[in-house]
Formats: C-alpha cells, structure tokens, sequence
C-alpha cells in the first residue's frame, strides 16, 4: 500500500494470530549457559544464513560469554536454492571454526519446545511480510534480533523487547547480537515480558477474529 497508493481503497491488511497457550513463556528458567539464539526458519537464502553465519563469527571474536545459534527448520535438498545456501554457509562454519555455536537442528515437531529452551530468536532476513517465526519468538516471551524489513519493527521495537539490524550488514548484525547476548538476567526478563505484552496485544486470537468479522460486515454493508 506505501508502494502503491490505489491497492489502499482495494484491500485489507489482518495481521497473523498466534495460539497464545501454544506459545508461551517457559515456566522453568533455562540454564545460564550457553546462551542460547534460536532461528526457526528454512534454509532458502533469503533467510540470510550466510551473513548470519559471519556475524557469529563477529561475535565469538568481541565476546567471551558462549553462545550457540540453534537453527530449526525445513531443509530441502532437492531445492537448488536451499542446497547451494547450506553448503555456502556450512563452509563458513567450517571457515570461522563455529561448529559449536552455529547448530542445525533440522525440522522439529514440537517447536514450541525449542523456543522455551532459547534465550533470544533471531531472524534477519532479507526480505519478509510478518513472520510466523518473529511472532512465535514474542509470544514465547522472548528478546528478538530481527532484520528492520516490512512489518518486523511494529512488533520488534529497538531496545524494548529486542534489537533491529540491517539484514545486509554483517557487522550491524553482530552489533544487535552483541547487544542481545550482553543483557542481564534482568534485562533479558523485562524485554520477554514485552514482547509477552505485544503479542497478546496484536497476535491473539480473538482480535484476529473481530479484524475479519469487521471486514466481512464492512463487504456485506455494501
């Protein structure tokens, strides 16, 4: 609509829901270390594994506190895309010695596990809409370091409940990490309940629920 002022008077924009009682803040508080990043995406480039991969790199070098990525998703080796963006990156890996903090879990079947297991969610790709992976990662009550594209930075906001970065630069990348990697215990609590607070704002069922009834009422009225 912001590229293309018409499409405005043609359509409707409602904001994916969340299942606030799938996703939620683990009871039990995680272990210290190491400090967990989790990244729930596939491994199509546009999820920006590689300049990820260099930021961690970054990172390890300015930071002695020990972290690990935790990568969950969809690999499809078949997918040429996919498959020439996970040899790509497990080069890296291999190059920057990160085996033990750039981790490919796979797809999992239980992914709200794997968020209460995390200590922040990560994301910087280059190009989204509002991804599920972001709103999962709030909803769980977590700190986000996330790409500045699209929809992301009116539910990631800078310095209340995560970090933005530019997805094409890797050293603004492993700043936001940095940042992310350096709060306190008490700081890492405050900005989860923020984060708690934006999802049951915007991504709870039942206001999805009323945007679409609204929008049916509005088409019928006419």
């Amino acid at each position: 609509v912001a590229y293309i002022p018409a499409y405005g008077r043609k359509s409707s924009v409602i904001w994916n829901c969340v299942e606030l009682d799938r996703f939620r803040p683990g009871e039990n508080p995680k272990a210290s270390a190491p400090f967990r990043f989790i990244c729930v995406a596939s491994m199509g480039s546009r999820k920006n594994s590689r300049r990820l991969a260099e930021a961690l790199a970054l990172l390890k070098q300015r930071s002695d506190k020990p972290f690990e990525l935790r990568w969950v998703g969809r690999y499809n080796e078949r997918n040429p895309d996919q498959r020439n963006n996970m040899a790509e990156t497990r080069s890296l890996i291999e190059r920057y010695a990160l085996g033990g903090e750039f981790v490919f879990a796979g797809e999992v079947v239980n992914v709200e596990s794997e968020y209460r297991q995390a200590d922040a969610v990560v994301l910087v790709s280059t190009r989204e809409g509002l991804p599920n992976a972001v709103c999962e990662g709030i909803a769980s009550g977590l700190p986000i370091v996330a790409g500045a594209v699209s929809d992301i930075p009116r539910i990631v906001r800078d310095g209340e409940n995560g970090f933005l970065c530019d997805p094409w630069n890797v050293a603004n990348i492993a700043q936001a990490l940095e940042k992310c990697l350096a709060l306190s215990p008490d700081e890492r609590a405050r900005f989860g309940a923020a984060s708690r607070r934006i999802a049951e704002s915007l991504l709870g069922k039942s206001g999805f629920l009323r945007e679409y009834e609204a929008l049916y009422e509005t088409l019928l009225g006419k």
